[in-house]
Protein backbone atom coordinates (compact mmCIF):
# COMPACT_ATOMS: atom_id res chain seq x y z
CA UNK A 1 0.00 0.00 0.00
CA UNK A 2 2.76 2.46 0.93
CA UNK A 3 4.58 1.71 -2.33
CA UNK A 4 1.46 2.62 -4.32
CA UNK A 5 0.97 5.77 -2.25
CA UNK A 6 4.56 6.72 -3.07
CA UNK A 7 3.73 6.37 -6.76
CA UNK A 8 0.81 8.76 -6.34
CA UNK A 9 3.07 11.16 -4.42
CA UNK A 10 5.53 11.22 -7.31
CA UNK A 11 2.79 11.48 -9.92
CA UNK A 12 1.13 14.47 -8.30
CA UNK A 13 4.29 16.23 -7.01
CA UNK A 14 2.67 15.97 -3.60
CA UNK A 15 3.90 14.95 -0.15
CA UNK A 16 3.30 11.75 1.82
CA UNK A 17 4.39 11.82 5.45
CA UNK A 18 3.71 10.46 8.94
CA UNK A 19 1.53 12.71 11.08
CA UNK A 20 3.19 14.08 14.21
CA UNK A 21 0.20 14.06 16.55
CA UNK A 22 -1.52 10.78 15.62
CA UNK A 23 -0.74 7.35 14.18
CA UNK A 24 -1.37 7.66 10.47
CA UNK A 25 -0.15 8.85 7.08
CA UNK A 26 -1.09 12.18 5.52
CA UNK A 27 -1.01 13.14 1.85
CA UNK A 28 -1.02 16.69 0.54
CA UNK A 29 -1.44 17.59 -3.12
CA UNK A 30 0.70 19.94 -5.18
CA UNK A 31 -2.01 22.62 -5.25
CA UNK A 32 -2.36 22.60 -1.47
CA UNK A 33 1.40 22.78 -0.92
CA UNK A 34 2.34 25.40 -3.50
CA UNK A 35 -0.81 27.50 -3.96
CA UNK A 36 -1.84 28.22 -0.38
CA UNK A 37 -4.09 31.01 0.76
CA UNK A 38 -2.04 33.92 2.20
CA UNK A 39 -4.14 33.70 5.36
CA UNK A 40 -2.94 30.14 5.99
CA UNK A 41 0.55 31.02 7.27
CA UNK A 42 1.40 29.21 10.49
CA UNK A 43 3.47 32.16 11.71
CA UNK A 44 5.84 34.94 10.65
CA UNK A 45 9.34 35.58 11.93
CA UNK A 46 11.90 38.33 11.40
CA UNK A 47 15.28 37.44 9.92
CA UNK A 48 16.98 38.85 13.02
CA UNK A 49 15.17 36.22 15.14
CA UNK A 50 16.39 33.29 13.04
CA UNK A 51 19.28 31.38 14.60
CA UNK A 52 22.74 31.35 12.93
CA UNK A 53 23.12 28.75 10.19
CA UNK A 54 20.42 29.90 7.80
CA UNK A 55 21.40 31.28 4.40
CA UNK A 56 19.96 31.91 0.97
CA UNK A 57 21.10 29.28 -1.53
CA UNK A 58 20.15 27.98 -4.98
CA UNK A 59 18.21 24.72 -4.83
CA UNK A 60 20.40 23.02 -7.44
CA UNK A 61 19.89 19.55 -5.93
CA UNK A 62 16.40 19.42 -7.45
CA UNK A 63 17.27 21.17 -10.74
CA UNK A 64 15.50 19.69 -13.77
CA UNK A 65 15.35 21.42 -17.15
CA UNK A 66 14.80 18.46 -19.51
CA UNK A 67 12.02 16.13 -18.32
CA UNK A 68 10.79 13.02 -20.11
CA UNK A 69 7.47 11.73 -18.75
CA UNK A 70 5.22 8.81 -19.60
CA UNK A 71 2.23 6.84 -18.31
CA UNK A 72 1.18 3.21 -18.75
CA UNK A 73 -0.22 2.82 -22.26
CA UNK A 74 0.29 6.48 -23.14
CA UNK A 75 2.64 8.61 -25.21
CA UNK A 76 5.98 9.86 -23.93
CA UNK A 77 6.11 13.62 -23.34
CA UNK A 78 9.28 15.74 -23.30
CA UNK A 79 9.43 19.23 -21.78
CA UNK A 80 12.52 21.40 -21.61
CA UNK A 81 13.48 24.92 -20.55
CA UNK A 82 15.80 26.34 -23.17
CA UNK A 83 16.97 29.34 -21.14
CA UNK A 84 17.95 27.09 -18.22
CA UNK A 85 19.83 24.72 -20.51
CA UNK A 86 21.69 27.68 -21.97
CA UNK A 87 22.74 28.92 -18.57
CA UNK A 88 23.43 25.68 -16.68
CA UNK A 89 23.60 22.80 -19.15
CA UNK A 90 21.20 19.84 -19.34
CA UNK A 91 19.73 18.48 -16.11
CA UNK A 92 17.62 15.49 -17.26
CA UNK A 93 14.90 13.71 -15.32
CA UNK A 94 12.56 10.82 -16.17
CA UNK A 95 9.06 10.46 -14.69
CA UNK A 96 6.77 7.40 -14.82
CA UNK A 97 3.36 8.68 -13.81
CA UNK A 98 -0.01 7.18 -12.97
CA UNK A 99 -2.24 9.41 -15.07
CA UNK A 100 -5.41 8.91 -17.12
CA UNK A 101 -4.46 11.16 -20.06
CA UNK A 102 -1.38 12.31 -21.95
CA UNK A 103 -2.31 15.95 -21.25
CA UNK A 104 -2.11 15.25 -17.51
CA UNK A 105 1.36 13.80 -18.02
CA UNK A 106 2.37 16.90 -19.95
CA UNK A 107 1.00 19.12 -17.19
CA UNK A 108 2.98 17.27 -14.50
CA UNK A 109 6.21 17.37 -16.52
CA UNK A 110 5.78 21.06 -17.32
CA UNK A 111 5.19 21.93 -13.66
CA UNK A 112 8.39 20.09 -12.75
CA UNK A 113 10.43 21.99 -15.34
CA UNK A 114 8.92 25.37 -14.60
CA UNK A 115 9.51 25.05 -10.85
CA UNK A 116 13.00 23.57 -10.95
CA UNK A 117 14.59 24.66 -14.26
CA UNK A 118 16.03 27.84 -12.76
CA UNK A 119 15.48 27.75 -9.00
CA UNK A 120 15.68 31.11 -7.29
CA UNK A 121 17.75 31.52 -4.14
CA UNK A 122 15.72 30.18 -1.25
CA UNK A 123 15.94 29.47 2.43
CA UNK A 124 16.85 25.80 2.70
CA UNK A 125 17.21 25.75 6.51
CA UNK A 126 15.46 27.98 9.05
CA UNK A 127 16.65 27.27 12.63
CA UNK A 128 14.52 28.88 15.34
CA UNK A 129 14.94 28.97 19.12
CA UNK A 130 11.20 28.65 19.58
CA UNK A 131 11.20 28.72 23.40
CA UNK A 132 12.09 32.42 23.47
CA UNK A 133 9.57 33.52 20.83
CA UNK A 134 6.25 35.14 21.80
CA UNK A 135 4.48 33.04 19.13
CA UNK A 136 5.97 29.82 20.50
CA UNK A 137 2.75 27.81 20.22
CA UNK A 138 2.23 28.86 16.59
CA UNK A 139 5.77 27.76 15.72
CA UNK A 140 5.26 24.50 17.57
CA UNK A 141 2.07 23.81 15.59
CA UNK A 142 3.85 24.08 12.23
CA UNK A 143 4.13 20.71 10.51
CA UNK A 144 5.23 19.33 7.15
CA UNK A 145 3.63 21.37 4.33
CA UNK A 146 2.84 24.28 6.65
CA UNK A 147 3.81 27.72 5.41
CA UNK A 148 5.46 30.63 7.17
CA UNK A 149 7.05 33.94 6.17
CA UNK A 150 10.51 35.24 7.02
CA UNK A 151 10.49 39.06 7.00
CA UNK A 152 13.07 41.87 6.99
CA UNK A 153 15.61 39.89 4.98
CA UNK A 154 19.12 41.32 4.42
CA UNK A 155 19.82 43.60 1.41
CA UNK A 156 21.42 40.80 -0.66
CA UNK A 157 18.16 38.80 -0.62
CA UNK A 158 15.99 38.83 -3.79
CA UNK A 159 13.06 40.29 -1.79
CA UNK A 160 12.38 41.83 1.60
CA UNK A 161 10.49 38.71 2.68
CA UNK A 162 10.15 35.07 1.60
CA UNK A 163 7.34 32.63 2.14
CA UNK A 164 8.49 29.05 2.61
CA UNK A 165 6.97 25.56 2.77
CA UNK A 166 8.09 23.17 5.51
CA UNK A 167 9.58 20.02 3.96
CA UNK A 168 10.77 18.52 7.24
CA UNK A 169 12.22 19.46 10.64
CA UNK A 170 14.21 18.28 13.61
CA UNK A 171 13.78 19.32 17.25
CA UNK A 172 16.31 19.62 20.07
CA UNK A 173 14.91 19.93 23.60
CA UNK A 174 17.01 21.13 26.52
CA UNK A 175 16.33 22.99 29.74
CA UNK A 176 14.84 26.36 28.76
CA UNK A 177 15.51 25.60 25.11
CA UNK A 178 13.45 24.21 22.24
CA UNK A 179 15.36 24.53 18.97
CA UNK A 180 13.48 23.62 15.78
CA UNK A 181 15.45 23.23 12.56
CA UNK A 182 12.98 23.66 9.70
CA UNK A 183 13.99 22.33 6.27
CA UNK A 184 12.12 24.47 3.78
CA UNK A 185 11.57 25.26 0.10
CA UNK A 186 10.12 28.27 -1.65
CA UNK A 187 6.35 28.56 -1.70
CA UNK A 188 5.38 29.55 -5.23
CA UNK A 189 2.56 29.42 -7.71
CA UNK A 190 2.15 26.89 -10.48
CA UNK A 191 3.58 27.65 -13.91
CA UNK A 192 2.38 27.76 -17.45
CA UNK A 193 2.50 24.91 -19.96
CA UNK A 194 3.49 25.59 -23.58
CA UNK A 195 2.30 22.77 -25.81
CA UNK A 196 4.38 23.46 -28.92
CA UNK A 197 5.15 25.75 -31.85
CA UNK A 198 2.45 24.84 -34.40
CA UNK A 199 3.72 27.13 -37.14
CA UNK A 200 4.35 24.21 -39.49
CA UNK A 201 0.90 22.70 -38.81
CA UNK A 202 -1.65 25.30 -39.97
CA UNK A 203 -4.43 22.70 -40.06
CA UNK A 204 -3.94 22.05 -36.31
CA UNK A 205 -3.92 25.77 -35.61
CA UNK A 206 -7.18 26.27 -37.53
CA UNK A 207 -8.79 23.29 -35.79
CA UNK A 208 -8.00 24.78 -32.37
CA UNK A 209 -9.10 28.31 -33.25
CA UNK A 210 -12.13 27.41 -35.33
CA UNK A 211 -11.18 29.73 -38.19
CA UNK A 212 -8.48 30.13 -40.84
CA UNK A 213 -5.60 31.86 -39.06
CA UNK A 214 -3.76 32.16 -42.37
CA UNK A 215 -6.13 34.98 -43.30
CA UNK A 216 -4.77 37.01 -40.36
CA UNK A 217 -1.15 35.84 -40.22
CA UNK A 218 1.12 34.91 -43.12
CA UNK A 219 2.59 31.45 -42.46
CA UNK A 220 5.02 31.86 -45.35
CA UNK A 221 6.23 35.33 -44.37
CA UNK A 222 6.92 37.01 -41.04
CA UNK A 223 5.41 34.39 -38.72
CA UNK A 224 7.98 33.08 -36.25
CA UNK A 225 5.78 30.91 -34.01
CA UNK A 226 2.22 29.86 -33.20
CA UNK A 227 2.01 28.53 -29.64
CA UNK A 228 -0.69 27.01 -27.47
CA UNK A 229 -0.49 27.93 -23.78
CA UNK A 230 -2.30 26.14 -20.93
CA UNK A 231 -2.25 27.39 -17.35
CA UNK A 232 -4.03 27.10 -14.02
CA UNK A 233 -5.36 29.78 -11.69
CA UNK A 234 -2.61 31.85 -10.11
CA UNK A 235 0.01 31.18 -12.78
CA UNK A 236 2.17 34.27 -13.17
CA UNK A 237 4.47 35.20 -16.07
CA UNK A 238 7.09 37.69 -14.94
CA UNK A 239 7.72 41.11 -16.48
CA UNK A 240 9.51 40.91 -19.84
CA UNK A 241 9.42 42.13 -23.43
CA UNK A 242 9.29 40.22 -26.73
CA UNK A 243 11.53 40.90 -29.73
CA UNK A 244 8.57 39.92 -31.95
CA UNK A 245 5.09 41.28 -32.57
CA UNK A 246 2.77 39.32 -30.27
CA UNK A 247 -0.90 38.57 -30.95
CA UNK A 248 -2.50 36.70 -28.03
CA UNK A 249 -5.93 35.07 -28.46
CA UNK A 250 -7.89 33.89 -25.42
CA UNK A 251 -9.73 30.60 -26.01
CA UNK A 252 -10.80 29.70 -22.46
CA UNK A 253 -10.48 31.34 -19.05
CA UNK A 254 -9.19 34.85 -18.40
CA UNK A 255 -5.77 36.47 -18.05
CA UNK A 256 -4.86 39.79 -16.48
CA UNK A 257 -2.14 41.70 -18.33
CA UNK A 258 -0.08 44.65 -17.15
CA UNK A 259 1.62 46.58 -19.97
CA UNK A 260 4.29 49.28 -19.88
CA UNK A 261 5.87 51.29 -22.74
CA UNK A 262 9.24 50.50 -24.36
CA UNK A 263 12.45 51.21 -22.48
CA UNK A 264 15.51 49.36 -21.30
CA UNK A 265 17.71 50.55 -18.44
CA UNK A 266 14.69 52.02 -16.65
CA UNK A 267 13.43 48.44 -16.25
CA UNK A 268 16.64 47.12 -14.67
CA UNK A 269 17.18 44.18 -17.07
CA UNK A 270 18.60 40.92 -15.75
CA UNK A 271 21.84 39.32 -16.92
CA UNK A 272 22.56 40.23 -20.56
CA UNK A 273 25.52 37.86 -20.60
CA UNK A 274 23.33 34.82 -19.92
CA UNK A 275 20.59 35.80 -22.37
CA UNK A 276 18.11 37.28 -19.87
CA UNK A 277 18.19 40.88 -21.13
CA UNK A 278 14.49 40.72 -21.99
CA UNK A 279 13.48 40.22 -18.34
CA UNK A 280 13.39 42.75 -15.53
CA UNK A 281 14.91 42.36 -12.09
CA UNK A 282 11.52 43.60 -10.90
CA UNK A 283 9.62 40.32 -11.11
CA UNK A 284 6.16 41.84 -10.57
CA UNK A 285 5.22 45.41 -11.58
CA UNK A 286 2.52 45.31 -8.88
CA UNK A 287 5.13 44.78 -6.15
CA UNK A 288 8.07 47.15 -6.69
CA UNK A 289 10.78 47.99 -4.16
CA UNK A 290 11.04 51.67 -5.10
CA UNK A 291 14.16 52.19 -2.98
CA UNK A 292 16.03 49.63 -5.14
CA UNK A 293 14.41 50.45 -8.51
CA UNK A 294 13.58 54.19 -8.52
CA UNK A 295 13.97 54.73 -12.29
CA UNK A 296 11.07 52.36 -12.98
CA UNK A 297 8.58 54.95 -11.72
CA UNK A 298 8.92 57.03 -14.92
CA UNK A 299 7.68 54.07 -16.97
CA UNK A 300 5.07 52.54 -14.72
CA UNK A 301 3.21 55.83 -14.46
CA UNK A 302 2.20 55.00 -18.07
CA UNK A 303 1.19 51.41 -17.34
CA UNK A 304 -2.01 49.87 -18.67
CA UNK A 305 -4.04 46.96 -17.30
CA UNK A 306 -6.65 44.72 -18.91
CA UNK A 307 -8.33 41.33 -18.52
CA UNK A 308 -8.33 39.26 -21.72
CA UNK A 309 -11.49 37.14 -22.03
CA UNK A 310 -12.53 34.31 -24.40
CA UNK A 311 -12.89 35.48 -28.00
CA UNK A 312 -10.67 38.52 -27.48
CA UNK A 313 -7.21 39.15 -28.95
CA UNK A 314 -4.47 41.33 -27.46
CA UNK A 315 -1.81 42.97 -29.62
CA UNK A 316 1.54 43.45 -27.84
CA UNK A 317 4.02 45.44 -29.98
CA UNK A 318 7.63 44.29 -29.84
CA UNK A 319 9.62 45.97 -27.10
CA UNK A 320 6.58 46.61 -24.87
CA UNK A 321 7.05 45.26 -21.36
CA UNK A 322 4.27 43.08 -19.98
CA UNK A 323 3.35 40.46 -17.41
CA UNK A 324 0.38 38.12 -17.17
CA UNK A 325 -1.60 36.31 -14.48
CA UNK A 326 -4.10 33.48 -15.07
CA UNK A 327 -7.41 34.09 -13.31
CA UNK A 328 -9.48 30.93 -13.86
CA UNK A 329 -9.04 27.25 -13.04
CA UNK A 330 -8.23 26.46 -16.70
CA UNK A 331 -6.83 29.04 -19.10
CA UNK A 332 -6.02 28.33 -22.75
CA UNK A 333 -4.46 30.90 -25.08
CA UNK A 334 -2.86 30.80 -28.51
CA UNK A 335 -0.34 33.41 -29.51
CA UNK A 336 1.35 34.29 -32.78
CA UNK A 337 4.82 35.85 -32.89
CA UNK A 338 5.67 37.79 -36.05
CA UNK A 339 8.92 39.37 -37.18
CA UNK A 340 8.69 43.09 -38.01
CA UNK A 341 11.23 45.63 -39.37
CA UNK A 342 10.33 48.09 -36.61
CA UNK A 343 12.86 46.21 -34.49
CA UNK A 344 15.55 48.28 -36.22
CA UNK A 345 14.04 51.38 -34.60
CA UNK A 346 14.56 49.90 -31.12
CA UNK A 347 18.29 49.11 -30.85
CA UNK A 348 18.09 47.56 -27.39
CA UNK A 349 15.47 45.04 -28.59
CA UNK A 350 17.54 44.23 -31.66
CA UNK A 351 20.71 43.89 -29.59
CA UNK A 352 19.11 41.54 -27.08
CA UNK A 353 17.54 39.48 -29.88
CA UNK A 354 20.82 39.11 -31.81
CA UNK A 355 22.88 38.30 -28.74
CA UNK A 356 20.35 35.74 -27.51
CA UNK A 357 20.10 34.10 -30.96
CA UNK A 358 23.89 33.82 -31.26
CA UNK A 359 24.25 32.60 -27.69
CA UNK A 360 21.65 29.88 -28.24
CA UNK A 361 23.24 28.87 -31.53
CA UNK A 362 26.63 28.45 -29.89
CA UNK A 363 25.05 26.42 -27.11
CA UNK A 364 23.17 24.27 -29.60
CA UNK A 365 19.75 25.20 -28.26
CA UNK A 366 16.91 26.98 -30.07
CA UNK A 367 13.82 27.92 -28.17
CA UNK A 368 10.30 27.46 -29.63
CA UNK A 369 11.54 25.42 -32.55
CA UNK A 370 8.57 24.44 -34.79
CA UNK A 371 7.21 20.95 -34.15
CA UNK A 372 8.05 18.25 -36.68
CA UNK A 373 4.86 17.73 -38.70
CA UNK A 374 5.95 14.22 -39.71
CA UNK A 375 6.02 12.89 -36.14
Amino acid sequence: VVARLREVESTESGKLYAERDWYGLAYQSRDLRYNPDPADDAFAIEWADVEPGSELADDDQKMANHVTASRPGGATQTVQAASSILAFGVYPESMNLIKTSDLSVLDAATWRVMRYANPSPELREVPIEAHTMPNYLDILAADISSHFTVTDLPPQAPATELRVTVEGYSETLKERSHRIQFRTSETSRDSVCIVSNFRNSPADVNAILGFDAGKLFDYRGPMNAANLWISHKGVFTQSHFDELENFNICLEGRKRFVLAPPGFWEYYPRSLRHGFGDKSQVFDFDDVDWARYPKLASKLVQRRELVLEPGEMLYLPLGWWHQAESLDEMNINMNFWLRDPKIFRRPYVLGVAIYTAVYRKLKGVYNYEPADTTS
